[in-house]
């Protein structure tokens, strides 16, 4: 849950919580078909956002295919 989070904020944060960000997170995020929720990815997408409407950071990530092991 920890890597998945921080790669949404991460995300969130260099796409300035675009559609384009979110839909980089959720292709990923898809990669696990045992836990992937399209919903779930929606609400907490959302919720980088500060009430001020500025973006939340968190220290950069590399997003990694757990399956293969190659960067994204």
């Amino acid at each position: 849950y920890e890597q998945w989070f921080r790669v949404g904020m991460a995300l969130s944060h260099q796409f300035e919580g675009s559609d384009e960000g979110f839909e980089r997170w959720d292709r990923w995020s898809a990669l696990d078909t045992e836990r992937y929720n399209r919903r779930e990815m929606k609400t907490k997408w959302r919720s980088f956002r500060r009430r001020d409407g500025s973006l939340m950071t968190q220290a950069p990530v590399t997003m990694t295919n757990r399956h293969t092991n190659t960067y994204k």
